[in-house]
Protein backbone atom coordinates (compact mmCIF):
# COMPACT_ATOMS: atom_id res chain seq x y z
CA UNK A 1 0.00 0.00 0.00
CA UNK A 2 0.88 3.76 0.00
CA UNK A 3 0.30 6.69 2.24
CA UNK A 4 -1.63 8.05 -0.25
CA UNK A 5 -4.26 5.06 -0.70
CA UNK A 6 -5.05 4.11 2.63
CA UNK A 7 -5.49 8.00 3.47
CA UNK A 8 -8.00 7.90 0.57
CA UNK A 9 -9.56 4.29 1.24
CA UNK A 10 -8.66 3.30 5.27
CA UNK A 11 -11.54 4.14 7.45
CA UNK A 12 -9.68 5.49 10.25
CA UNK A 13 -7.92 8.54 8.12
CA UNK A 14 -11.87 9.34 7.17
CA UNK A 15 -13.44 11.83 10.46
CA UNK A 16 -12.44 14.59 10.57
CA UNK A 17 -13.16 15.12 14.44
CA UNK A 18 -12.01 13.39 17.43
CA UNK A 19 -15.54 12.22 17.98
CA UNK A 20 -15.98 11.47 14.53
CA UNK A 21 -12.70 9.34 15.07
CA UNK A 22 -13.35 7.39 18.27
CA UNK A 23 -17.10 6.23 16.94
CA UNK A 24 -15.44 4.93 13.81
CA UNK A 25 -12.51 3.16 15.74
CA UNK A 26 -14.90 2.28 18.81
CA UNK A 27 -18.35 1.65 17.84
CA UNK A 28 -20.22 -1.43 17.88
CA UNK A 29 -17.13 -2.66 19.85
CA UNK A 30 -17.82 -5.11 22.82
CA UNK A 31 -17.34 -3.97 26.56
CA UNK A 32 -13.62 -5.35 27.91
CA UNK A 33 -14.24 -8.09 30.12
CA UNK A 34 -13.39 -7.23 34.07
CA UNK A 35 -10.19 -9.38 33.86
CA UNK A 36 -8.44 -6.60 31.79
CA UNK A 37 -7.87 -4.08 34.46
CA UNK A 38 -6.57 -7.22 36.78
CA UNK A 39 -4.54 -8.16 33.98
CA UNK A 40 -2.61 -4.59 33.56
CA UNK A 41 -1.52 -4.63 36.87
CA UNK A 42 -0.02 -8.08 36.74
CA UNK A 43 1.66 -7.21 33.42
CA UNK A 44 3.15 -4.41 35.45
CA UNK A 45 3.97 -5.91 38.36
CA UNK A 46 4.96 -9.23 37.01
CA UNK A 47 3.28 -12.47 37.65
CA UNK A 48 4.68 -15.34 40.00
CA UNK A 49 6.32 -18.63 38.55
CA UNK A 50 3.98 -21.34 37.46
CA UNK A 51 5.54 -23.79 39.26
CA UNK A 52 5.14 -21.98 42.33
CA UNK A 53 1.33 -22.50 42.36
CA UNK A 54 -0.76 -24.74 44.19
CA UNK A 55 -1.24 -27.92 42.53
CA UNK A 56 -5.32 -28.82 44.09
CA UNK A 57 -6.14 -31.56 44.91
CA UNK A 58 -8.84 -33.76 44.57
CA UNK A 59 -11.82 -33.05 46.74
CA UNK A 60 -15.00 -34.93 47.81
CA UNK A 61 -18.45 -33.17 48.20
CA UNK A 62 -18.65 -32.11 51.80
CA UNK A 63 -15.42 -30.35 51.22
CA UNK A 64 -16.43 -28.97 48.33
CA UNK A 65 -20.19 -27.86 49.98
CA UNK A 66 -18.06 -26.33 52.84
CA UNK A 67 -15.84 -24.31 50.41
CA UNK A 68 -19.10 -22.90 48.78
CA UNK A 69 -20.16 -21.73 51.66
CA UNK A 70 -17.30 -19.81 52.68
CA UNK A 71 -17.69 -18.23 49.66
CA UNK A 72 -15.79 -19.93 46.77
CA UNK A 73 -16.90 -20.24 43.46
CA UNK A 74 -18.17 -23.50 41.87
CA UNK A 75 -17.09 -23.34 38.15
CA UNK A 76 -18.27 -26.64 36.26
CA UNK A 77 -16.16 -26.86 33.11
CA UNK A 78 -17.67 -30.02 31.77
CA UNK A 79 -19.28 -30.16 28.61
CA UNK A 80 -22.62 -28.47 28.42
CA UNK A 81 -24.60 -30.82 27.79
CA UNK A 82 -23.98 -32.95 30.83
CA UNK A 83 -24.34 -29.88 32.89
CA UNK A 84 -27.49 -29.07 31.42
CA UNK A 85 -28.58 -32.40 32.60
CA UNK A 86 -27.13 -31.66 36.19
CA UNK A 87 -24.85 -29.45 38.12
CA UNK A 88 -24.37 -28.31 41.78
CA UNK A 89 -26.75 -25.51 42.25
CA UNK A 90 -25.27 -22.03 42.59
CA UNK A 91 -22.22 -23.46 40.35
CA UNK A 92 -21.53 -21.20 37.09
CA UNK A 93 -20.75 -23.19 33.78
CA UNK A 94 -17.48 -22.87 32.23
CA UNK A 95 -16.59 -25.21 29.91
CA UNK A 96 -12.62 -26.09 29.35
CA UNK A 97 -12.45 -24.83 25.42
CA UNK A 98 -11.40 -21.22 24.06
CA UNK A 99 -14.37 -19.67 25.32
CA UNK A 100 -13.16 -20.27 29.22
CA UNK A 101 -10.67 -17.29 29.79
CA UNK A 102 -13.43 -15.03 27.88
CA UNK A 103 -16.07 -15.97 30.24
CA UNK A 104 -14.08 -16.49 33.26
CA UNK A 105 -12.74 -13.42 32.84
CA UNK A 106 -15.52 -11.54 33.01
CA UNK A 107 -16.66 -13.27 36.06
CA UNK A 108 -13.00 -12.46 37.33
CA UNK A 109 -13.34 -14.09 41.00
CA UNK A 110 -9.72 -13.09 42.07
CA UNK A 111 -10.51 -12.32 45.35
CA UNK A 112 -11.66 -15.80 45.92
CA UNK A 113 -10.85 -19.75 45.72
CA UNK A 114 -12.14 -21.78 42.58
CA UNK A 115 -13.32 -25.08 42.44
CA UNK A 116 -13.38 -27.00 39.36
CA UNK A 117 -16.21 -29.39 38.37
CA UNK A 118 -14.72 -31.82 35.61
CA UNK A 119 -14.60 -35.20 34.49
CA UNK A 120 -11.07 -36.28 35.16
CA UNK A 121 -7.41 -35.15 36.38
CA UNK A 122 -6.44 -34.31 32.66
CA UNK A 123 -9.52 -32.76 32.03
CA UNK A 124 -9.13 -30.51 35.86
CA UNK A 125 -5.23 -29.81 34.53
CA UNK A 126 -6.56 -27.92 30.88
CA UNK A 127 -9.33 -26.04 33.27
CA UNK A 128 -6.75 -24.89 35.42
CA UNK A 129 -3.99 -23.51 32.83
CA UNK A 130 -6.82 -21.75 31.14
CA UNK A 131 -6.92 -19.94 34.08
CA UNK A 132 -3.95 -18.99 34.83
CA UNK A 133 -3.27 -17.58 31.48
CA UNK A 134 -5.13 -14.43 33.25
CA UNK A 135 -4.42 -14.74 36.51
CA UNK A 136 -7.04 -16.88 38.32
CA UNK A 137 -4.35 -18.92 40.63
CA UNK A 138 -6.69 -19.39 43.33
CA UNK A 139 -8.08 -22.87 42.41
CA UNK A 140 -8.64 -24.94 45.38
CA UNK A 141 -9.30 -27.80 43.62
CA UNK A 142 -11.51 -30.33 41.45
CA UNK A 143 -14.76 -32.48 42.06
CA UNK A 144 -14.86 -35.39 39.44
CA UNK A 145 -18.41 -35.34 37.69
CA UNK A 146 -21.63 -34.53 40.26
CA UNK A 147 -22.57 -38.50 40.82
CA UNK A 148 -21.06 -38.16 44.15
CA UNK A 149 -22.22 -35.17 45.20
CA UNK A 150 -25.85 -36.71 44.22
CA UNK A 151 -24.58 -39.75 46.48
CA UNK A 152 -24.08 -37.65 49.01
CA UNK A 153 -27.62 -36.46 49.53
CA UNK A 154 -27.23 -33.63 47.90
CA UNK A 155 -29.23 -31.85 45.20
CA UNK A 156 -28.42 -30.82 41.76
CA UNK A 157 -30.19 -28.25 39.86
CA UNK A 158 -31.04 -28.38 35.54
CA UNK A 159 -31.05 -26.46 32.95
CA UNK A 160 -33.79 -27.13 30.11
CA UNK A 161 -32.97 -27.74 26.45
CA UNK A 162 -34.51 -27.03 23.39
CA UNK A 163 -33.93 -28.08 19.90
CA UNK A 164 -33.93 -25.13 16.99
CA UNK A 165 -37.04 -26.78 15.73
CA UNK A 166 -39.23 -26.65 19.03
CA UNK A 167 -38.18 -23.06 19.10
CA UNK A 168 -39.38 -22.49 15.60
CA UNK A 169 -42.43 -24.24 16.12
CA UNK A 170 -43.83 -21.47 18.87
CA UNK A 171 -42.21 -18.57 18.02
CA UNK A 172 -45.46 -15.94 17.61
CA UNK A 173 -47.20 -17.80 19.01
CA UNK A 174 -49.84 -17.01 22.16
CA UNK A 175 -48.09 -17.99 25.33
CA UNK A 176 -44.95 -19.03 23.51
CA UNK A 177 -41.55 -19.01 25.69
CA UNK A 178 -39.66 -15.70 25.58
CA UNK A 179 -36.34 -15.63 23.46
CA UNK A 180 -34.04 -14.08 25.32
CA UNK A 181 -30.74 -13.71 23.16
CA UNK A 182 -27.60 -13.02 25.10
CA UNK A 183 -24.79 -12.38 22.54
CA UNK A 184 -23.49 -9.21 21.57
CA UNK A 185 -24.86 -5.97 20.57
CA UNK A 186 -23.79 -6.16 17.33
CA UNK A 187 -24.25 -9.79 16.52
CA UNK A 188 -27.79 -9.28 17.72
CA UNK A 189 -28.51 -6.31 15.31
CA UNK A 190 -26.83 -8.16 12.38
CA UNK A 191 -30.11 -11.03 12.60
CA UNK A 192 -32.08 -12.64 15.76
CA UNK A 193 -34.95 -15.08 15.82
CA UNK A 194 -38.37 -12.54 15.44
CA UNK A 195 -39.64 -11.40 18.49
CA UNK A 196 -36.40 -11.98 21.00
CA UNK A 197 -35.29 -10.23 23.57
CA UNK A 198 -32.14 -9.02 24.25
CA UNK A 199 -29.44 -8.89 27.24
CA UNK A 200 -25.57 -9.61 26.62
CA UNK A 201 -24.26 -11.73 28.55
CA UNK A 202 -21.13 -10.00 29.87
CA UNK A 203 -24.09 -7.76 31.78
CA UNK A 204 -24.98 -10.83 32.86
CA UNK A 205 -22.14 -12.08 34.57
CA UNK A 206 -21.82 -8.53 36.13
CA UNK A 207 -24.81 -8.98 38.44
CA UNK A 208 -27.33 -7.16 35.76
CA UNK A 209 -30.32 -9.89 35.14
CA UNK A 210 -32.77 -8.90 32.33
CA UNK A 211 -36.13 -7.11 33.22
CA UNK A 212 -38.43 -10.19 32.82
CA UNK A 213 -40.90 -12.37 34.97
CA UNK A 214 -38.46 -15.17 37.01
CA UNK A 215 -41.40 -17.18 36.61
CA UNK A 216 -41.63 -17.10 33.04
CA UNK A 217 -40.66 -19.85 30.53
CA UNK A 218 -37.05 -18.43 28.84
CA UNK A 219 -35.08 -19.65 26.22
CA UNK A 220 -31.70 -18.51 26.28
CA UNK A 221 -29.85 -18.29 22.83
CA UNK A 222 -26.59 -17.01 22.35
CA UNK A 223 -24.19 -18.14 18.94
CA UNK A 224 -23.54 -21.83 19.68
CA UNK A 225 -24.74 -22.36 23.38
CA UNK A 226 -22.58 -21.80 25.16
CA UNK A 227 -22.88 -18.05 26.39
CA UNK A 228 -26.19 -19.14 26.63
CA UNK A 229 -25.47 -21.83 29.05
CA UNK A 230 -22.91 -19.64 31.32
CA UNK A 231 -26.02 -17.16 31.13
CA UNK A 232 -28.68 -19.81 31.99
CA UNK A 233 -26.42 -20.49 35.42
CA UNK A 234 -26.04 -17.29 36.27
CA UNK A 235 -29.61 -16.55 36.00
CA UNK A 236 -30.93 -19.77 37.39
CA UNK A 237 -28.71 -18.56 40.61
CA UNK A 238 -30.53 -15.05 40.74
CA UNK A 239 -33.87 -16.82 41.00
CA UNK A 240 -34.69 -17.37 36.95
CA UNK A 241 -37.13 -20.87 37.45
CA UNK A 242 -37.97 -22.09 33.76
CA UNK A 243 -34.65 -21.83 31.74
CA UNK A 244 -33.98 -23.59 28.59
CA UNK A 245 -31.23 -23.27 26.31
CA UNK A 246 -31.14 -23.45 22.56
CA UNK A 247 -28.54 -25.87 21.18
CA UNK A 248 -26.19 -25.11 18.37
CA UNK A 249 -27.41 -21.32 19.08
CA UNK A 250 -27.95 -19.08 16.01
CA UNK A 251 -25.39 -21.26 13.98
CA UNK A 252 -27.64 -23.89 14.34
CA UNK A 253 -30.95 -21.66 13.34
CA UNK A 254 -29.12 -20.26 10.56
CA UNK A 255 -28.07 -23.64 8.89
CA UNK A 256 -31.84 -24.23 9.46
CA UNK A 257 -32.57 -21.43 7.35
CA UNK A 258 -34.80 -20.14 10.13
CA UNK A 259 -36.07 -17.28 9.77
CA UNK A 260 -33.81 -13.57 11.47
CA UNK A 261 -35.26 -10.30 11.60
CA UNK A 262 -32.36 -7.38 11.73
Amino acid sequence: TTIGREKRENYAFQPETADEFKEAVMGGMPSAPTYYPELKKVNKAGAGPITQLPAGEELDPGTVAARQAEGAMIVDAREKGEVAKGYIPGSVFAGADNNMTTWMGWLAPYEGDIVLIVDGREEYEQARLMLQRIGLDRVAGYLIGVEGWKQSGRELDTIGEVTVEQVSEVVGTPGAPIILDVRSDSEYEEGHIPGAKHHYAGEITQGDMPNLPKDADIVVVCGSGYRSMVASTLMKDAGFQKLASMVGGMEAWNEAKEEVTA
